[in-house]
């Protein structure tokens, strides 16, 4: 089964080079910002993960993840954040608004691939 992964990135290059990274192992989208990923998400598409980068335009990640979570529609789907803040203030909130990973750019594409593994792990668990 493949699963589908949701990326929301702003950095063009960073977007695709993610979605190189995942596209051997998983069906990817990618959302320029929180605007089109909401969009996207409301137009009927439920992936199993989201990456979300935390500096976007139009609606930070963290004002996505407090909307997707508030949502009795889409609360159910993880979100892991992919950062270029280290920011530890940055990371508290994220997990406290319901993230369930937090990743700082640069990280190991083996290190991505082993976050969503673990989400997707937890996920069917809770099935």
């Amino acid at each position: 089964m493949r699963y589908d992964i949701l990326v929301i990135e702003d950095d063009e290059p960073l977007g695709w080079l993610l979605e190189r990274i995942l596209k051997e192992r998983f069906n990817v989208t990618i959302a320029t910002d929180g605007l089109l990923a909401m969009a996207w998400l409301t137009n009927g598409n439920l992936p199993d993960v989201i990456l979300c980068d935390l500096d976007l335009p139009n609606i930070d990640g963290l004002s996505f993840l407090k909307t997707l979570n508030s949502s009795g529609a889409f609360n159910s789907i993880p979100v892991i954040m992919v950062t270029g803040s280290i920011n530890p203030k940055a990371k508290e909130d994220c997990l406290a608004a319901g993230a369930k990973g937090y990743l700082e750019k640069p990280f190991d594409p083996p290190q991505l691939v082993e976050a969503i593994n673990k989400v997707l792990k937890a996920k069917q668990t809770l099935v």
